[in-house]
């Protein structure tokens, strides 16, 4: 009951009033207001609260709005000042102005003349610089201008007097200098060579002076070689002649070219022809003569008339030198043709004949002639006999005495090394077929009577050993036969005879297989009954060149001297040579 006695207030229209009056502001008709409230309602404590807590708010808002007087006031007299002394200090600040205005004149006056002079002091450091610089490079006059311009508006510049003194003493350099290069054009060498020198001797390093004083030297230099070359060509000192244009050429092609080039062609053709006319044999001098004839075909002119006129000297040299390789060649293969080092030789010869001339097929066939024969004595040496027999077979085909017949000689022996390994390993049927050809190879030659018995015998074992033992004691009886061998020679083994006598009475018995194991067993002994003749090994020398020049075999020249099949033999050695008696 006295809780809700309390809350009517709160539907007075007084209260209502009172809140509207303190939430704007009228802290004094709230207050009172609230004071009347309270009275008539005196048992209200939410009322009394609120009355205390609205004086405290009013008395907090007065606190405020007096501070915020305050602080009016006190800005108002902060911004009087200022504007007091702002007033003193423009104040003074006119005062200065009008005092001072004619000083502050006076001294802008002064730093404009100062800028003035230090820009006028720069453009003459400027123009006089440009002037060294155009000094620098040669642009005498242009630099005389601009000490000029100076000149004219400061005559004690420093430095001024000495730079354009340099600057006339140039332009009077350069005025000499194109003197000179105008008589260069004209040809006025001497004249020309004068003023350089003098131009040389005041400023050594004046332009290009140096280097056109060496030219003109040099130039004179090269005109006194174009004489002594000349002199060289009228005398018909051909090799001096083409030495001096030579020279000349490579110290400056473009110098006198078409003279120069017209007689060193001339020259070179000469020396060549001269070359070849003293020694057609040496390769040394053919060679020479080539060289100078490889240096004519170098030089090629433009002019057609010229150039068909070299062509048909260079042909017609060319022949006569191909010729002549060819020559050589045939004539170091007459001397010895069947030295190796002849062969060799030779060989190199057709090379440079075919180099010149390419469808020589003369020259062509004579080096594969040489080729395979130098050839098959190094795989006889290595007792390749297959391809000493391949390529032999092509040689005496084509010319069957090939070196002096030491080409068949070489090839018999082939035969009869490969008939011999044939035998040796049971193949008999090749072994006879080799020895036959041997045979052929040696009744081809003349004085063949140890090689036709060799291959006899050969073939008779052959046969034997095939069986055919009536057919092979026939030929070990014509072998014998043929051989020829004296009674005398005979008479001196009465073994061997006597063997042989056994063997002939055994055919007369018809037991030929008996025969023919007497007749193999004492055939290859019957070598040594063959005379001998003792040789010195020299350079160069092969076994089957010695036994081709004896008429003999190598097997009776190894069996003789107790050699080896494949042993060297050196110069200097001596050899027991069995020959035909």
């Amino acid at each position: 009951m006295t809780a809700e006695i309390a809350e009517i207030y709160l539907d007075d229209p007084a209260y209502q009033n009172a809140i509207l009056h303190l939430q704007n502001g009228e802290w004094s008709t709230g207050l009172n207001e609230l004071d009347q409230l309270v009275t008539s309602y005196p048992l209200s404590h939410q009322l009394r609260t609120l009355r205390q807590e609205m004086k405290l708010r009013a008395q907090i808002d007065e606190d405020e709005r007096v501070d915020r007087t305050m602080e009016v006031r006190h800005k108002r007299k902060v911004w009087g000042a200022r504007i007091l002394i702002s007033a003193v200090v423009i104040g003074l600040l006119a005062w200065g102005i009008n005092y001072y205005s004619s000083w502050i004149g006076q001294q802008m006056l002064l730093t404009r003349q100062s800028l003035e002079n230090e820009v006028r002091v720069m453009e003459y450091a400027v123009k006089f610089r440009d002037a060294q610089d155009l000094l620098q490079v040669g642009r005498f006059t242009e630099a005389k201008a601009l000490f000029g311009e100076i000149s004219a508006k400061d005559p004690e510049y420093p430095g001024l007097a000495p730079a354009i003194e340099q600057a006339d003493r140039m332009i009077g350099l350069d005025a000499k200098y194109q003197e000179a290069l105008t008589k260069v054009n004209l040809g006025e060498m001497s004249a020309a060579l004068d003023i350089l020198q003098a131009i040389e001797a005041e400023e050594p390093f004046y332009k290009d002076v140096s280097n056109r004083i060496a030219e003109i030297k040099g130039q004179f230099f090269l005109e006194d070689m174009l004489a002594q070359a000349e002199k060289a060509y009228q005398a018909q000192d051909w090799m001096k002649a083409a030495s001096g244009y030579e020279t000349l050429r490579g110290l400056n092609p473009s110098f006198q070219s078409e003279v120069v080039e017209e007689h060193l062609f001339d020259s070179y053709m000469n020396v060549a022809v001269a070359t070849l006319s003293e020694d057609t044999q040496s390769l040394e001098a053919l060679s020479q003569a080539e060289t100078y004839f490889r240096k004519a075909l170098a030089l090629r002119p433009q002019d057609p008339v010229i150039k068909l006129e070299r062509d048909q000297a260079r042909q017609s040299f060319k022949d006569r030198l191909v010729s002549s390789y060819i020559d050589a060649a045939q004539a170091a293969i007459a001397e010895k043709p069947d030295s190796l080092d002849a062969l060799t030789k030779a060989d190199e010869y057709y090379f440079k004949a075919l180099e010149l001339l390419p469808n020589n097929t003369e020259a062509q066939r004579q080096r594969n002639l040489a080729h395979l024969f130098i050839e098959a004595q190094m795989d006889f040496d290595k007792n390749r006999m297959d391809l000493v027999i391949e390529k032999l077979e092509g040689v005496i085909s084509e010319e069957p005495a090939y070196a002096a017949g030491t080409a068949r000689q070489t090839l018999y022996e082939a035969y009869i090394s490969r008939g011999d390994a044939g035998l040796l390993s049971g193949n008999f049927d090749n072994a006879l077929s080799d020895f036959q050809r041997a045979a052929v190879l040696a009744e081809e030659g003349q004085n063949a009577k140890i090689r036709v018995f060799q291959a006899q015998i050969r073939i008779a074992e052959s046969l034997g050993s095939l069986l055919r033992y009536e057919d092979a004691v026939l030929l070990y009886r014509t072998a014998i036969d043929t051989a020829d061998f004296s009674e005398a020679d005979l008479n001196a083994r009465p073994e061997l005879v006597t063997k042989l006598r056994q063997a002939d009475g055994y055919v007369q018995a018809r037991s030929y297989r008996t025969a023919y194991r007497l007749y193999r067993d004492q055939a290859r002994k019957l070598s040594f009954i063959f005379p001998k003749v003792t040789y010195v090994v020299v350079t160069g020398d092969y076994l089957t060149l010695i036994a081709s020049h004896y008429n003999t075999t190598v097997g009776a020249i190894l069996q003789a001297n107790n050699l080896s099949t494949g042993q060297k033999i050196t110069a200097g050695q001596q050899l027991e040579i069995p020959v035909q008696p």
